[in-house]
């Protein structure tokens, strides 16, 4: 077949194309326009990524449960030092958070580790279920009770405890005076340890609450 041939045929199909679109009609052409349109728009303000939730919000001494634990921030404050306990570098500021903790789990959990095969995450975790909203802490931060005792807070089943975590943060860091607390729902995922399938260890999932709280000042 010559190249004249072939150029006649696809004349000849371009004209019988034309042919059939003008049949449709300009009112069915105005609807294709439209919807075309309508895709568009839809596809460019994010009509098809996934839905998300906003986070309840609360304030200070409102409590935020999740399927695993509850906490109510009780106070919040921005300091250089923690007598005995903590003290914030160069460019830094420690924001101290007072809080009630609740383990609704059937498993004792610690705060900040892991026991009887149990790992929370709840803070010092690549990501914490616990940590300031829009704030890039700058080291791990430190836990305690507020009755004084030493050591690592192990919070038994439906036992509230009052404890306080401290975070150093880049100073600036909340020019509102305002701390926003992000509480994670927990996903518990087990057999994660190859030497102990039972191994349980809590991921973050959702964000479900934000607490804000006014700081206060030594």
């Amino acid at each position: 077949m010559t190249g004249t041939e072939n150029a006649t045929r696809a004349q000849s199909a371009w004209r019988r194309g034309r042919r059939a679109l003008a049949a449709l009609g300009w009112p069915l052409w105005a609807a294709i326009v439209v919807a075309v349109l309508g895709a568009v728009a839809f596809v460019g303000s994010g009509g098809l990524r996934p839905a998300s939730a906003s986070p309840t919000e609360l304030a200070a001494g409102e409590e935020a449960r999740t399927s695993s634990y509850a906490v109510t921030v009780l106070e919040a404050e921005t300091t250089d030092a923690v007598e005995d306990r903590f003290e914030a570098d160069q460019g830094e500021v420690l924001v101290v958070v007072t809080l009630r903790l609740e383990n609704l789990s059937d498993r004792p959990i610690d705060i900040g580790g892991s026991v009887d095969r149990v790992e929370a995450r709840l803070v010092n975790a690549p990501a914490p279920l616990l940590a300031p909203a829009d704030v890039e802490p700058t080291d791990f931060a430190r836990v305690w009770r507020t009755d004084g005792s030493a050591g690592g807070i192990v919070l038994q089943p439906d036992v509230p405890t009052l404890a306080q975590i401290a975070w150093p943060v880049p100073e600036g860091s909340f020019a509102d005076g305002i701390l926003r607390l992000d509480v994670y729902e927990p996903d518990i995922t087990t057999g994660k340890v190859i030497f102990s399938s039972d191994h349980i260890t809590w991921q973050r999932g959702d964000l479900a609450t934000r607490i804000a709280v006014p700081l206060e000042s030594p």
